[in-house]
Protein backbone atom coordinates (compact mmCIF):
# COMPACT_ATOMS: atom_id res chain seq x y z
CA UNK A 1 0.00 0.00 0.00
CA UNK A 2 1.30 3.44 -0.74
CA UNK A 3 -0.55 6.95 0.15
CA UNK A 4 -1.71 9.07 -2.34
CA UNK A 5 1.11 11.05 -2.94
CA UNK A 6 3.21 7.93 -3.72
CA UNK A 7 4.93 7.62 -0.14
CA UNK A 8 4.94 4.22 1.33
CA UNK A 9 4.02 4.31 4.96
CA UNK A 10 7.15 2.69 5.87
CA UNK A 11 9.31 5.99 4.28
CA UNK A 12 6.75 8.04 6.85
CA UNK A 13 7.35 6.08 9.94
CA UNK A 14 10.74 5.84 9.27
CA UNK A 15 11.05 9.87 8.21
CA UNK A 16 8.69 10.06 12.00
CA UNK A 17 10.85 8.38 13.81
CA UNK A 18 14.13 10.20 12.85
CA UNK A 19 12.18 13.47 13.58
CA UNK A 20 11.01 12.44 17.05
CA UNK A 21 14.52 11.24 18.17
CA UNK A 22 16.04 14.33 17.25
CA UNK A 23 14.02 16.23 18.87
CA UNK A 24 13.74 14.42 22.14
CA UNK A 25 17.68 14.02 22.18
CA UNK A 26 17.94 17.78 21.82
CA UNK A 27 15.67 17.94 24.62
CA UNK A 28 18.01 15.44 26.71
CA UNK A 29 21.08 17.52 26.30
CA UNK A 30 19.87 21.21 26.66
CA UNK A 31 19.40 22.57 30.16
CA UNK A 32 21.05 23.86 33.23
CA UNK A 33 24.36 21.58 32.61
CA UNK A 34 24.22 21.06 29.12
CA UNK A 35 25.89 18.05 27.67
CA UNK A 36 26.51 16.30 23.84
CA UNK A 37 24.44 14.53 21.98
CA UNK A 38 26.28 11.79 22.93
CA UNK A 39 27.16 12.17 26.30
CA UNK A 40 23.36 12.71 26.98
CA UNK A 41 22.89 9.43 25.62
CA UNK A 42 25.80 7.75 27.51
CA UNK A 43 24.00 9.08 30.90
CA UNK A 44 20.87 6.83 29.92
CA UNK A 45 23.12 3.72 30.07
CA UNK A 46 25.32 4.87 32.75
CA UNK A 47 25.23 6.96 35.84
CA UNK A 48 28.53 8.31 36.44
CA UNK A 49 27.42 10.37 39.79
CA UNK A 50 27.74 13.87 37.76
CA UNK A 51 25.63 16.79 37.56
CA UNK A 52 24.98 16.26 33.69
CA UNK A 53 23.74 12.64 34.71
CA UNK A 54 21.77 13.66 37.31
CA UNK A 55 20.04 16.16 35.26
CA UNK A 56 19.48 13.86 31.92
CA UNK A 57 18.00 10.97 34.36
CA UNK A 58 15.96 12.48 36.65
CA UNK A 59 14.70 15.85 35.46
CA UNK A 60 15.12 15.87 31.25
CA UNK A 61 13.99 11.77 30.79
CA UNK A 62 10.44 11.60 32.31
CA UNK A 63 9.80 15.15 31.14
CA UNK A 64 10.82 13.96 27.54
CA UNK A 65 9.00 10.70 28.04
CA UNK A 66 5.95 13.09 29.14
CA UNK A 67 5.92 14.87 25.78
CA UNK A 68 6.50 11.52 24.04
CA UNK A 69 3.23 9.95 25.64
CA UNK A 70 1.01 13.04 26.07
CA UNK A 71 1.81 13.65 22.32
CA UNK A 72 0.18 9.82 20.93
CA UNK A 73 -2.53 9.78 23.38
CA UNK A 74 -4.04 13.04 22.29
CA UNK A 75 -3.60 12.34 18.75
CA UNK A 76 -5.03 9.13 19.40
CA UNK A 77 -8.11 10.73 21.46
CA UNK A 78 -8.63 13.25 18.36
CA UNK A 79 -8.59 10.72 15.67
CA UNK A 80 -11.25 8.23 17.84
CA UNK A 81 -13.37 11.27 18.39
CA UNK A 82 -13.01 12.27 14.76
CA UNK A 83 -14.69 8.72 13.71
CA UNK A 84 -17.07 8.95 16.21
CA UNK A 85 -18.40 11.93 15.70
CA UNK A 86 -17.65 11.79 11.67
CA UNK A 87 -16.65 15.30 12.09
CA UNK A 88 -12.86 16.31 10.71
CA UNK A 89 -12.95 19.11 13.18
CA UNK A 90 -13.20 16.86 16.04
CA UNK A 91 -11.08 17.29 19.07
CA UNK A 92 -11.08 15.49 22.56
CA UNK A 93 -12.15 19.02 23.94
CA UNK A 94 -15.99 18.26 21.75
CA UNK A 95 -16.39 15.66 24.59
CA UNK A 96 -16.49 17.96 27.33
CA UNK A 97 -13.05 15.98 28.70
CA UNK A 98 -10.70 18.39 28.40
CA UNK A 99 -12.53 20.51 30.69
CA UNK A 100 -13.79 18.39 33.11
CA UNK A 101 -10.25 17.24 33.87
CA UNK A 102 -9.02 20.75 34.39
CA UNK A 103 -11.85 20.94 36.93
CA UNK A 104 -10.78 17.95 38.56
CA UNK A 105 -6.93 19.20 38.60
CA UNK A 106 -7.97 22.51 39.90
CA UNK A 107 -10.17 20.78 42.85
CA UNK A 108 -6.89 18.93 43.72
CA UNK A 109 -4.72 21.68 43.58
CA UNK A 110 -6.84 24.21 45.55
CA UNK A 111 -8.35 22.01 48.22
CA UNK A 112 -7.02 18.01 48.39
CA UNK A 113 -2.97 18.11 47.75
CA UNK A 114 -0.06 18.67 45.37
CA UNK A 115 0.50 15.22 44.94
CA UNK A 116 1.62 13.92 41.68
CA UNK A 117 -0.53 11.08 41.33
CA UNK A 118 -4.02 12.30 43.15
CA UNK A 119 -3.69 15.19 40.44
CA UNK A 120 -3.60 13.23 38.00
CA UNK A 121 -6.29 10.69 39.79
CA UNK A 122 -8.75 14.40 39.97
CA UNK A 123 -8.16 14.91 36.59
CA UNK A 124 -9.00 11.27 35.03
CA UNK A 125 -12.04 11.55 37.41
CA UNK A 126 -12.82 15.04 36.28
CA UNK A 127 -12.46 14.14 32.34
CA UNK A 128 -14.62 10.71 33.24
CA UNK A 129 -17.35 12.16 34.86
CA UNK A 130 -17.69 15.33 31.97
CA UNK A 131 -17.93 12.50 29.03
CA UNK A 132 -20.69 11.13 30.99
CA UNK A 133 -22.45 14.28 31.33
CA UNK A 134 -21.90 14.49 27.57
CA UNK A 135 -23.61 11.18 27.24
CA UNK A 136 -26.61 12.06 29.24
CA UNK A 137 -27.26 15.15 27.24
CA UNK A 138 -26.61 13.84 23.87
CA UNK A 139 -29.83 11.00 24.83
CA UNK A 140 -31.31 8.69 27.35
CA UNK A 141 -29.37 5.71 28.16
CA UNK A 142 -30.35 2.78 25.16
CA UNK A 143 -31.27 5.68 22.43
CA UNK A 144 -28.68 6.57 19.67
CA UNK A 145 -26.06 8.82 20.01
CA UNK A 146 -26.10 10.94 16.94
CA UNK A 147 -22.62 12.48 16.18
CA UNK A 148 -24.61 15.99 16.30
CA UNK A 149 -26.40 15.21 19.69
CA UNK A 150 -23.20 14.64 20.86
CA UNK A 151 -21.10 17.35 19.80
CA UNK A 152 -23.51 19.76 21.40
CA UNK A 153 -23.47 18.08 24.63
CA UNK A 154 -19.49 18.01 24.95
CA UNK A 155 -19.69 21.61 23.96
CA UNK A 156 -22.38 22.78 26.38
CA UNK A 157 -20.21 20.31 29.43
CA UNK A 158 -16.88 21.61 28.54
CA UNK A 159 -18.29 25.56 28.70
CA UNK A 160 -19.44 24.58 32.41
CA UNK A 161 -16.59 22.94 33.57
CA UNK A 162 -14.66 25.75 32.37
CA UNK A 163 -16.46 28.69 33.73
CA UNK A 164 -16.55 26.13 37.12
CA UNK A 165 -12.81 26.41 37.16
CA UNK A 166 -12.77 29.72 36.52
CA UNK A 167 -14.68 29.90 39.91
CA UNK A 168 -12.48 27.84 41.94
CA UNK A 169 -9.56 30.11 40.62
CA UNK A 170 -11.47 33.14 41.90
CA UNK A 171 -12.69 31.94 45.42
CA UNK A 172 -8.79 30.64 46.03
CA UNK A 173 -6.72 33.11 44.77
CA UNK A 174 -4.06 31.64 46.94
CA UNK A 175 -3.42 29.21 43.87
CA UNK A 176 -4.66 31.09 41.34
CA UNK A 177 -1.13 31.36 40.24
CA UNK A 178 -0.24 27.62 40.09
CA UNK A 179 -4.02 26.52 38.34
CA UNK A 180 -2.91 29.61 35.50
CA UNK A 181 0.64 28.50 34.98
CA UNK A 182 -1.05 24.80 34.46
CA UNK A 183 -3.72 25.45 32.13
CA UNK A 184 -1.33 27.06 29.96
CA UNK A 185 0.16 23.86 29.03
CA UNK A 186 3.10 22.12 29.53
CA UNK A 187 5.77 19.48 31.40
CA UNK A 188 7.95 22.24 33.09
CA UNK A 189 8.45 20.20 36.65
CA UNK A 190 7.07 17.33 34.98
CA UNK A 191 8.82 13.85 36.69
CA UNK A 192 8.79 10.22 37.28
CA UNK A 193 6.07 10.51 39.76
CA UNK A 194 3.83 12.30 36.59
CA UNK A 195 4.84 9.75 33.71
CA UNK A 196 4.24 6.54 36.24
CA UNK A 197 0.83 7.57 36.86
CA UNK A 198 0.19 8.75 33.57
CA UNK A 199 1.43 5.40 31.47
CA UNK A 200 -0.82 2.71 32.62
CA UNK A 201 -3.71 4.61 31.93
CA UNK A 202 -2.38 5.62 28.33
CA UNK A 203 -1.28 2.09 27.52
CA UNK A 204 -4.30 0.47 28.46
CA UNK A 205 -6.51 2.98 26.20
CA UNK A 206 -4.16 2.47 23.49
CA UNK A 207 -4.48 -1.35 24.10
CA UNK A 208 -8.26 -0.70 24.06
CA UNK A 209 -8.27 1.31 20.91
CA UNK A 210 -5.89 -1.30 18.99
CA UNK A 211 -8.60 -4.45 19.94
CA UNK A 212 -11.46 -1.50 18.85
CA UNK A 213 -10.26 -1.32 15.32
CA UNK A 214 -12.40 -3.38 13.45
CA UNK A 215 -15.40 -1.35 14.85
CA UNK A 216 -13.57 1.95 14.11
CA UNK A 217 -13.53 1.03 10.40
CA UNK A 218 -16.93 0.60 10.66
CA UNK A 219 -18.15 3.27 12.12
CA UNK A 220 -16.69 5.47 9.17
CA UNK A 221 -19.42 4.45 7.33
CA UNK A 222 -23.41 5.97 7.81
CA UNK A 223 -25.49 4.38 11.16
CA UNK A 224 -27.73 2.73 8.44
CA UNK A 225 -24.68 0.88 6.56
CA UNK A 226 -23.06 -0.05 9.60
CA UNK A 227 -26.33 -1.26 11.20
CA UNK A 228 -26.23 -3.40 7.93
CA UNK A 229 -23.28 -4.85 8.91
CA UNK A 230 -24.41 -5.91 12.18
CA UNK A 231 -23.06 -3.42 14.31
CA UNK A 232 -24.89 -1.11 16.74
CA UNK A 233 -23.55 2.04 15.75
CA UNK A 234 -25.12 4.02 18.67
CA UNK A 235 -24.35 1.93 21.52
CA UNK A 236 -20.40 1.47 20.21
CA UNK A 237 -20.01 4.38 19.73
CA UNK A 238 -19.95 5.05 23.69
CA UNK A 239 -17.91 2.42 24.35
CA UNK A 240 -15.23 3.49 21.54
CA UNK A 241 -15.30 7.28 22.58
CA UNK A 242 -14.43 6.24 26.12
CA UNK A 243 -11.35 5.18 24.78
CA UNK A 244 -10.62 8.49 23.76
CA UNK A 245 -11.96 9.76 27.43
CA UNK A 246 -9.29 7.90 28.82
CA UNK A 247 -6.68 8.86 26.48
CA UNK A 248 -7.42 12.64 26.76
CA UNK A 249 -8.03 12.67 30.46
CA UNK A 250 -4.61 11.30 31.47
CA UNK A 251 -3.09 13.50 29.00
CA UNK A 252 -4.55 16.70 30.42
CA UNK A 253 -4.10 15.44 33.55
CA UNK A 254 -0.19 15.59 33.50
CA UNK A 255 0.11 18.03 30.86
CA UNK A 256 -2.78 20.51 31.36
CA UNK A 257 -5.55 21.34 28.13
CA UNK A 258 -3.01 21.54 25.51
CA UNK A 259 -4.85 22.10 22.78
CA UNK A 260 -4.90 21.45 18.42
CA UNK A 261 -2.72 17.97 18.65
CA UNK A 262 -6.02 16.07 18.65
CA UNK A 263 -7.60 17.87 16.11
CA UNK A 264 -4.08 18.55 13.89
CA UNK A 265 -2.20 14.97 13.99
CA UNK A 266 -5.21 13.11 12.41
CA UNK A 267 -5.05 15.61 9.31
CA UNK A 268 -1.73 15.49 8.47
CA UNK A 269 -2.01 11.85 8.54
CA UNK A 270 -4.93 11.94 6.28
CA UNK A 271 -2.85 14.46 3.80
CA UNK A 272 -0.25 11.16 3.29
CA UNK A 273 -2.80 8.41 3.77
CA UNK A 274 -5.74 8.89 2.56
CA UNK A 275 -6.72 5.11 2.80
CA UNK A 276 -7.86 4.27 6.21
CA UNK A 277 -9.01 0.99 5.99
CA UNK A 278 -5.80 -0.35 7.16
CA UNK A 279 -6.32 1.09 10.48
CA UNK A 280 -3.44 -0.37 12.48
CA UNK A 281 -1.50 1.94 10.20
CA UNK A 282 -3.39 4.84 10.01
CA UNK A 283 -3.44 4.83 14.12
CA UNK A 284 0.41 4.16 14.61
CA UNK A 285 0.91 7.06 12.31
CA UNK A 286 -1.54 9.32 14.49
CA UNK A 287 0.46 8.72 17.22
CA UNK A 288 3.69 8.97 16.11
CA UNK A 289 2.47 12.16 14.35
CA UNK A 290 1.41 13.46 17.90
CA UNK A 291 4.13 12.56 19.91
CA UNK A 292 6.65 14.48 17.61
CA UNK A 293 4.81 17.41 17.60
CA UNK A 294 4.73 17.67 21.55
CA UNK A 295 8.56 16.68 22.04
CA UNK A 296 9.46 19.35 19.36
CA UNK A 297 7.02 21.81 20.86
CA UNK A 298 8.89 20.98 24.12
CA UNK A 299 12.20 21.26 22.27
CA UNK A 300 11.61 24.87 21.25
CA UNK A 301 10.28 26.18 24.24
CA UNK A 302 13.32 24.93 26.12
CA UNK A 303 15.99 25.96 23.72
CA UNK A 304 14.66 28.84 21.59
CA UNK A 305 12.40 30.50 24.54
CA UNK A 306 14.85 29.65 27.26
CA UNK A 307 11.87 27.79 29.30
CA UNK A 308 9.90 31.02 28.99
CA UNK A 309 7.17 29.78 27.34
CA UNK A 310 5.87 26.53 27.99
CA UNK A 311 4.92 24.08 25.20
CA UNK A 312 1.41 24.65 25.20
CA UNK A 313 1.94 28.07 24.32
CA UNK A 314 4.40 26.81 21.35
CA UNK A 315 1.54 23.99 20.15
CA UNK A 316 -1.02 27.11 20.16
CA UNK A 317 0.85 28.67 17.65
CA UNK A 318 2.14 25.79 15.90
CA UNK A 319 -1.06 24.67 15.75
CA UNK A 320 -3.06 27.58 14.67
CA UNK A 321 -0.44 27.72 11.57
CA UNK A 322 -0.97 24.58 10.22
CA UNK A 323 -4.83 24.59 11.26
CA UNK A 324 -5.03 27.49 9.00
CA UNK A 325 -2.68 25.71 5.98
CA UNK A 326 -5.80 22.95 6.80
CA UNK A 327 -8.55 24.95 6.77
CA UNK A 328 -9.21 24.57 3.01
CA UNK A 329 -9.15 20.89 2.43
CA UNK A 330 -11.11 19.86 5.85
CA UNK A 331 -14.34 22.54 4.35
CA UNK A 332 -13.51 20.27 1.10
CA UNK A 333 -13.68 17.26 2.99
CA UNK A 334 -16.52 18.31 5.16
Amino acid sequence: MTTSKGIPPYVLVSALLALMGLGAAISLSWGAHDTGLAQALGHLWQDDGSNSAFSVRALRLPRVLCALGVGAALALSGAIIQVVTRNPLGDPGLTGVSGGAAFGVALALTFLSTKPDLIVLCGIGGGMLAATLTLCIAGAPGQAHGPGRLILGGVSVSVFFIAATGVVMVLERSSMQTLYFWMIGGFINRGWAEFVMFWPWALVGTLAAVVSAPVLRLLLFEDDMAAAMGLNAGRWRILVGSISVVLAACAVAVAGPIGFVGFVAPHLVRLCLKDRSRTFVWMGLTMLVGATLVVWADTLARVVFHGRAPAGVVLSVIGGLIFLTLLPRVERSS
